[in-house]
This record gives C-alpha cells, structure tokens and sequence, in this order.
C-alpha cells in the first residue's frame, strides 16, 4: 500500500507542478515557467510519466520560441514528437509537428522549407482524420501563409484560404475568418 500511496504522491506532485507551470507561463512570467517545466522535466523522467514529460517539452519549446531561441525549441518539440509518436498522443504530436513546421517555415533554407511543408501537411492530415477544425483552421492558415511568401501558386493559396475562411465561419472564430478573407484578398493582388 505504501508503493501505491508514493506514486499517487509522485502523480499529484507532476500535477501540481504542471499546472502552476503554466499559469506562470500564461502570465508571461517565462522565467518562473521555465523553472517549473525544468522540474516537471525531471520529475516525471524519474517517474517514468511520459505523459507529462512531453507536456513539460511542449512549454519548454514554446519558452525558448518566446525567448527568439528557435534551434533550442526545434529540439524540444522534435523530443515531444518522439514521445508523442511512442505513445500514440495524436493531438500532441500534431502540436509538436505544427510547431516545427512554424519554425522551419520562417527559415531562408529551401530544405527546411521543404520540411515545413511536409510537416504542415501532416498535421493537416492528422486533423482532418480526427476531425479538429480548430488545429486544421490554424494549420492551414500557416500554410497559406508560408505558401504565399514562398512565391507558389496563388490559386492553390487561394484555395486554402478559402477552405480556412470556410472552417472559421463554421466555428464562429471572427478574428480567423478576418485573416482568411484578408489573404485571400492579397492572394488577388488588392
């Protein structure tokens, strides 16, 4: 029974730490979030939590994009996507792919451009599969997006910003459906 009680302990403690981790994380104190994912890091690799480990990497990632450390947070969310393809954790790791392929996408290097639009089709797939309009809306703005500045098609970006306008309105998300219609209208040159 004492095993039981540690490892209940050890969850609540994994719990708590994600938890206060991310309200530091959304009231913008990075430095107190960064040390609380730190600690949830090491603990849940001690407890052998995989779950909250990829959740510790996530925040970790999304800290070092806040901090302009881009090859730090690549790295994080490539570990996330690891664990999350271990465990079968399909909408993580649509999160973790989605936010390589932001990265990657902003790079100047045609091979990681490439790269990210492979990885901004996958997560489409993905959310398309497990029907998540909202990840498929945001995904498939940013690919728009990156379809755009890399100089493709602007009927296939057009297309895309269709199907993004199309998926706002369904889900009432105005400030998407605004950017939508506005890309599409820069698709037309107005």
């Amino acid at each position: 029974m004492a095993n039981g009680d540690s490892t209940m302990a050890a969850h609540r403690e994994l719990a708590r730490l994600a938890s206060a981790g991310i309200e530091q994380y959304e009231r913008g104190d990075l430095n107190a979030a960064k040390d609380t994912f730190a600690r949830l890091k090491a603990s849940s690799r001690a407890a052998a939590n995989r779950l909250k480990l990829q959740e510790a990497l996530m925040y970790e990632g999304l800290i070092h994009l806040q901090e302009g450390d881009s090859e730090r947070a690549l790295e994080s969310f490539k570990n996330q996507e690891r664990l999350c393809r271990d465990l079968g954790l399909r909408p993580f790791l649509a999160m973790a792919l989605g936010n390589q392929a932001l990265i990657l996408s902003r790079s100047p290097d045609m091979e990681q451009a490439g790269e990210a639009l492979r990885l901004f089709e996958e997560v489409e797939t993905m959310c398309r599969e497990e029907g998540d309009g909202r990840m498929l809306l945001k995904t498939l703005l940013s690919k728009g997006e990156f379809l755009y500045r890399h100089g493709g098609d602007h009927a296939v970006e057009r297309g895309v910003f269709r199907e993004s306008a199309e998926i706002a309105r369904r889900l009432g998300a105005e400030d998407d459906l605004a950017l939508a219609l506005f890309s599409q209208a820069e698709c037309l040159g107005f």
